[in-house]
């Protein structure tokens, strides 16, 4: 059971805030991509309940890619770069759909494609991640609970970013959104990498820490 010692810990330890950060900047671009896909399959020549059929690919392709990435990211131990460079690869994606014309649909299917499958995999990584650099369970579970509530505001602002005037347009406001968000959650991973990396050279290098020199944190 949680005691109000880990609680407190939890609640005060301010590395977690940047893995909280980084999930709410995962969470608006995965939670909009519903909102503008009915549109690209419209504009394909799909009606009705076929255009809907037609939404359901690029899912499929980011649910096989993010089994692949949770595996290469468990097996490796390398949940940072990982997301980090997924995370990047969603951006692309959704950089090329504001920049390409409204009207290119097929070329902003296959960009749809790319922007699920980069938003999607980073997710069970980043869980993971902040699971792992937890030293009690009942301490990961208020972590983890804290970064999806975090990362509910996100999902949130994600149904206000793609506006109904810019239809025509693209949606190139909702598109910029998701990429910069995208890449802050690159800039956000590597910079965490960097400092798991030199807390854990700290320990190793004095050695004499307690508890916290039996474990070292994952990144």
């Amino acid at each position: 059971s949680l005691t109000w010692a880990e609680a407190k810990g939890t609640l005060t330890d301010y590395r977690l805030y940047a893995h909280y950060a980084i999930y709410f900047g995962i969470s608006c671009p995965f939670s909009s991509l519903s909102l503008f896909t009915p549109s690209i399959t419209a504009g394909l020549g799909f009606e009705n309940l076929q255009a809907q059929l037609m939404t359901v690919p690029p899912y499929a392709v980011a649910y096989v890619v993010t089994i692949l990435v949770s595996w290469s990211a468990d097996y490796f131990n390398a949940r940072a770069l990982h997301s980090a460079i997924f995370a990047t690869i969603g951006a692309v994606g959704f950089i090329a759909s504001a920049l390409l014309p409204a009207t290119s649909y097929h070329s902003r299917y296959g960009r749809l494609i790319l922007a699920a499958s980069g938003a999607f995999s980073c997710i069970p990584p980043l869980l993971g991640w902040i699971s792992s650099n937890m030293h009690t369970t009942a301490g990961a579970g208020l972590a983890i609970a804290l970064n999806i509530s975090f990362g509910a505001p996100g999902q949130i602002a994600g149904v206000w970013i793609y506006k109904a005037n810019q239809a025509k347009r693209g949606y190139p406001t909702g598109h910029w959104t998701n990429a910069d968000l995208l890449l802050f959650v690159a800039v956000g991973c590597l910079g965490l990498l960097v400092y798991y990396r030199r807390l854990n050279n700290r320990i190793l290098r004095d050695g004499g820490l307690g508890v916290a020199a039996k474990r070292l944190y994952r990144y």
